[in-house]
Formats: C-alpha cells, sequence, structure tokens
C-alpha cells in the first residue's frame, strides 16, 4: 500500500524453547512473554521482537479467546486462523509474499474480507466484527458484502467482549480519516446497543469535529447521564470532558457570557459551542480568549494568603475567592490586589452576616 509499518509481526516454525536458544547462542535476550501462546520476545538495543510459532487455535467459549492452542511446522495453519485476508499475508527476505486467501487483490479492491467462513471468524472472536469496521473507515475499504451480513448475524457476541476493549475500537473508529463511514457502517449493523445503548447517530458530520474523541463521543451520546457513560470505561479525564460538552451552554451573545463559558470550559470552550451550533458565541468567545482574560482563580490578582492577612479564615477562602472571581469575569477592570482586598471584605461580612440569620 505504500506505507511504512510501525512493527512487525514475526511467527516461525520453531517452538518457544528452539527460540529461546537460538537468540541466546547469538547474544540476544529472550523474554519468555507468551509461552502458551508460543511468544517469545527478543531485545535487541532498544527494540523488542515479539516472535510467534506457527499455531492453530480451537474452541473460542468467551467469544474472544481460544479454548486451546496447539503448535504447528506449517505456515499455512498459521495463516488461516487470521482474521481477515489483508491481514493473512507472510513473507521472508528472498521469498516471495505467501498469499492464500486473496489478500493482496483486496487490497487493491479496497475490500475488507475474512478469511474463510466469516461467521465462523467472528464466532471466534467477536471483537473483528468492530476491527473490521475500524480497518474500512481507516484505510478507506469497503466490507465485503457477506462479510458485513456476517456481522450483523453474529452481533451478540459483543456482548461478552469487555467495555474496555470494545471502548478501545470505538475510539480508533472516531479518530479514523473517515469516524462518518465507521458509525454509519456501525449504526447499519445494528451493533450500537452493544457498545452503549444510549449511542446515537450524530445531528452533524464527525469529521468536521476536532480530532478528539471526547469531543466526537459528545455528538453520539448527547443526552447520556454520567453513570452511563462509565459503562464505557473511560479514563477520568475522558469521562469529565465528555460530561462537559454534554453541558449546553447559555447562548447569550455577550462578553461576560464569553468569558464564563472560557471559566466553565476551558480549553472546550471553542468546542461546546461549535457542538451546539453557536457559531458567533464561538466566534465572541475566540476574540475574549485573545485578551487573555481572568477566568480562573490562578489569574486572580489575590490569592488565599492575602485573604489570610485580611483575616478571613481558612474556611471562609474558597467561597470567598470563587466569588470574587465571579466579579472580576463581570468587570475584569476589578483584577488588581487594591480592588479585589476591599470587594473581600464586603463579601467575607456578607457571608457573616447571612450565617448569623440563619
Amino acid at each position: 500500500m505504500g506505507k511504512t509499518p510501525s512493527d512487525w509481526d514475526i511467527t516461525t516454525s520453531a517452538c518457544p524453547e528452539i527460540m529461546t536458544e537460538l537468540f541466546s547462542a547469538n547474544g540476544i535476550a529472550a523474554i519468555p512473554t507468551g509461552i502458551k501462546h508460543g511468544t517469545v520476545s527478543a531485545v535487541v538495543g532498544d527494540s523488542v521482537y515479539e516472535c510467534t510459532t506457527y499455531r492453530t487455535e480451537s474452541g473460542y467459549s468467551d467469544s474472544r479467546h481460544p479454548d486451546s492452542v496447539s503448535f504447528s511446522q506449517k505456515l499455512e495453519d498459521d495463516l488461516c486462523r487470521r482474521d481477515f485476508t489483508v491481514n493473512a499475508m507472510a513473507y521472508a527476505p528472498g521469498t516471495d509474499i505467501v498469499d492464500l486467501f486473496g489478500g493482496m487483490s483486496d487490497i487493491e479492491r479496497r475490500i475488507i474480507r475474512t478469511v474463510g467462513d466469516a461467521r465462523e471468524r467472528f464466532r471466534e472472536d467477536a471483537l473483528r466484527i468492530l476491527r473490521a469496521i475500524r480497518f474500512a473507515c481507516t484505510l478507506g475499504f469497503e466490507i465485503e458484502k457477506n462479510t458485513l451480513s456476517a456481522a450483523r448475524d453474529c452481533r451478540e457476541g459483543l456482548s461478552k467482549i469487555s467495555a474496555e476493549r470494545k471502548t478501545e475500537e470505538l475510539r480508533k473508529i472516531l479518530l479514523s480519516e473517515d469516524p462518518d463511514y465507521g458509525i454509519l457502517l456501525l449504526f447499519e449493523s445494528e451493533l450500537e446497543n452493544f457498545i452503549l445503548p444510549e449511542l446515537k447517530k450524530p445531528r452533524v458530520s464527525l469529521k468536521n469535529s476536532p480530532d478528539m474523541f471526547e469531543a466526537r463521543l459528545a455528538l453520539l451520546v448527547s443526552d447520556s447521564p454520567n453513570a452511563e457513560l462509565r459503562r464505557l470505561r473511560l479514563s477520568n479525564k475522558e469521562l469529565r470532558n465528555v460530561t462537559l460538552l454534554l453541558e449546553k451552554p447559555s447562548s447569550e451573545l455577550s462578553e461576560i457570557n464569553a468569558r464564563n463559558i472560557l471559566k466553565k470550559y476551558g480549553d472546550l470552550a471553542g468546542i461546546v459551542c461549535r457542538n451546539y451550533g453557536y457559531y458567533e458565541l464561538d466566534r465572541l468567545v475566540c476574540l475574549e480568549k485573545e485578551k487573555n482574560p481572568c477566568v480562573c482563580l490562578a489569574s486572580l490578582e489575590i490569592d488565599g494568603n492575602d485573604l489570610k492577612t485580611l483575616g478571613v479564615p481558612q474556611k471562609a477562602i474558597g467561597a470567598v475567592l470563587n466569588r470574587l472571581l465571579d466579579e472580576v469575569i463581570a468587570d475584569p477592570r476589578l483584577n488588581s490586589k487594591e480592588c479585589l482586598r476591599g470587594i473581600a471584605m464586603n463579601i467575607y461580612a456578607n457571608i457573616l452576616n447571612n450565617n448569623s440569620s440563619m
């Protein structure tokens, strides 16, 4: 395809014990990273190469991993267990490419097709269904008709796949060259309920949204509460970002609102405005951002130590600082120590009065 590989999958007729002996005899460190599955890692300088014995697999009771693995002396046995034809070719220096299943032809035709019976491949490992979609939208290929039909028929197998693995495939789909095509295939195959039932078709093109997983995911889960999003096993940062992007901002076209949006959304401010179609507000937010306004506590010209000096007790410092920030957002000219000291004392006095009247 004219691409430079980022890594290489190495396979051999040698069993793990023989590989270890050969590496050691040539001064190469060998790490038994997956002896059960025939994998030995060779350490050469700063690089690590995983080398795996030809093998056959049988039984996939969890729709993901083989129940048993047997080593083989035949490359053909190893290739026929692969998922797609484009992933089932092999090469050794001085030889021709071994292509038993038409992988080269499928690359030329830009087609994703399983090795052998598609339903059998997907029943073995249901995650291959999402991998097919990911390859299609990453490479700009079509999924062969029978393969796509089998993906739909075998979709219930995805219920056995961990949320982490499904989310990782969804992440790659959303960050692919054509995420809209990937999501179209996902919905056409009726797979959404097996990832997150709350997934919805986006109202705008994902490709035109920022190249950011959380931004594109937010367009698919427009009404999902935090508890449902947790089922995707997102990182805390990703969950926080998606949740924030789902909170609709005020559409008021004012400088104060633009600064409040910068305060609440930070670097996500422009994204959330565009996601909701508030393009004029987005422009205003950009203009305000260029002024480098004070929209966070760290930018205030007064801090907790200053408030302590003024006699504000520790338990009230947070509340006073946040009130001061609101004042500065409303009028940026107030952000000076002299102004804020006076305002701080008034705020604290009001807090005391409110507490005493309760």
